[in-house]
């Protein structure tokens, strides 16, 4: 039979000005499979980590509830606390008797004490039944792709490559610099930086660790976090024929790739005028949107 340990925080005033919690844990000891209970002021505290793990040595448990706050607080330092005292991690549970009850109950002490009961001997139930779990370690490819060719790809690209990891990137249209290829001039903090996209073009495309796809989409995609296979369609020029060819009457040729991160960079549309019909978008050609602005 599991012998299950049940430690209930007062969190300061935080659950212990609504919830009794000596009444809890009194309710908990008594509880079959719990071999061990107890209270204590602030459980994520150093003192309160060190009975965990001294009671986890002590009366041999082999899975621990912990009722205090949001398990998006503590779960990771309750579960290296478990860890240390030579408890597999995922046999500790966290029921969260602030959030959810101490804090939206505090009209209704008994209530509040009666709910964390059921709440804390609902997650003993979970532990009794939980099982030792092992993290799986798959391999990572370290090549990113980078979708999307304005600024925040191309910064995107110089980041991950200056990190020393290949990139792939791609762009749809046949020219690097997106939206921001379209403003007239740009100012940062007031200062004319109107060479700011020229530059990053020029890196990336000089960049020995990426390499640069134009009038390129991604037709497939599959795997998983950290192994990726990509398809890429790209539109290269035929050996022979007019340079001004446009991209839909090129040749197609298609690449695989496998990556191991993916950045969706792809910029945004503008909103379409006539959708805007009350301020006259469509009709007055006084109006006008942000880019033509």
């Amino acid at each position: 039979m599991a012998r299950i340990g049940v430690f209930v925080c007062h969190c300061g005033l935080n659950i212990a000005s609504t919830v009794d919690v000596q009444h809890v844990t009194a309710v908990l000891r008594a509880y079959p499979g719990v071999a061990f209970a107890a209270d204590y002021t602030y459980m994520c505290s150093e003192p309160g980590q060190m009975l965990i793990r001294l009671a986890i040595a002590e009366h041999k448990l082999d899975g621990v509830v912990v009722a205090a706050c949001s398990p998006a607080m503590h779960q990771a330092t309750f579960r290296n606390t478990a860890a240390a005292a030579g408890l597999n991690p995922y046999q500790l549970e966290i029921a969260n008797i602030r959030e959810q009850i101490s804090w939206p109950h505090r009209e209704n002490p008994k209530e509040a004490t009666r709910k964390a009961i059921e709440t804390v001997r609902s997650l003993v139930e979970k532990v009794r039944h939980d099982e030792p779990l092992v993290p799986l370690k798959l391999p990572l490819i370290g090549r990113a792709l980078v979708v999307g060719g304005g600024i925040a790809g191309l910064t995107a690209a110089l980041d991950i490559a200056d990190a020393g990891h290949p990139v792939i990137l791609i762009e749809r249209s046949d020219h690097l610099g997106g939206r921001m290829a379209q403003l007239s001039r740009l100012y940062l903090n007031f200062d004319d930086s109107g060479d700011a996209l020229a530059d990053h073009i020029s890196s990336v495309t000089s960049h020995p660790k990426i390499q640069v796809f134009t009038n390129a989409h991604v037709t497939g995609f599959g795997g998983y976090v950290g192994n990726f296979e990509v398809q890429v369609s790209s539109f290269e020029p035929r050996i022979s024929g007019p340079a001004s060819l446009k991209p839909e009457t090129l040749k197609p040729e298609t690449h695989v790739f496998r990556v191991g991160a993916v950045v969706l960079a792809t910029g945004f549309d503008l909103y379409a005028q006539d959708n805007l019909p009350e301020y006259g978008g469509g009709r007055y050609p006084d109006v006008i949107d942000g880019l033509q602005f």
